[in-house]
């Protein structure tokens, strides 16, 4: 079979969603928007490959949990290899993770604008002037520098230090307050 070229997009969804099971050998994507999990469905499916779409039980829901999820697990060895030999995409639940490889500078851009905005989130900041909007991104600490640097490459944004995350030993935060940064960011994640 031919080289497996995925979708930036659907790397993203990927990097955000899928997690490693090692057990079973394969990727199960969970989220809870349906429409996530058909897409790469679709996808794959364009492929030859299918897959089913199900339900996460209710009983095992975590206490709190008020949404339902979607999951989909992939068993296919070669879509599995690819992703993680070619694409160098390691699982949610996994310590060590990467910054993807990429066939084209599209590519990236297209997984760049769905990550920032699936592991981003506008908040505000109080400063002694009043509260500022910004943007965060969670990144994983073993890619969080490399892509503080694309997104400041292909967004046009500064380049941020990552911070360490208070509640985690493996995820840091990239913050965007400038007011030339967060529209940046905002036009680039919907200029798709």
């Amino acid at each position: 079979m031919a080289n497996l070229i995925i979708p930036g997009r659907i790397l993203g969804i990927f990097w955000t969603t899928a997690s490693w099971t090692s057990v079973e050998n394969s990727v199960q994507l969970t989220n809870q928007n349906y429409d996530i999990i058909e897409e790469v469905q679709s996808y794959l499916a364009k492929l030859g490959f299918e897959y089913t779409i199900y339900q996460g039980p209710e009983e095992n829901k975590r206490p709190g949990y008020e949404y339902d999820y979607y999951r989909m697990k992939i068993y296919n060895y070669y879509v599995i290899s690819e992703l993680r030999s070619r694409y160098n995409w390691r699982g949610q639940r996994e310590k060590e993770r990467y910054y993807p490889n990429f066939v084209s500078e599209q590519q990236e851009i297209d997984f760049l604008r769905y990550y920032i905005d699936d592991q981003g989130h506008f908040d505000y900041m109080n400063t002694k002037h009043g509260q500022k909007k910004r943007y965060r991104v969670w990144a994983n600490y073993n890619f969080a520098y490399k892509l503080s640097e694309k997104i400041s490459k292909f967004v046009g944004v500064n380049q941020n230090k990552p911070q360490e995350h208070k509640q985690s030993d493996i995820t840091m935060i990239i913050y965007y307050q400038s007011q030339k940064d967060v529209p940046a960011i905002l036009e680039f994640i919907n200029s798709a």
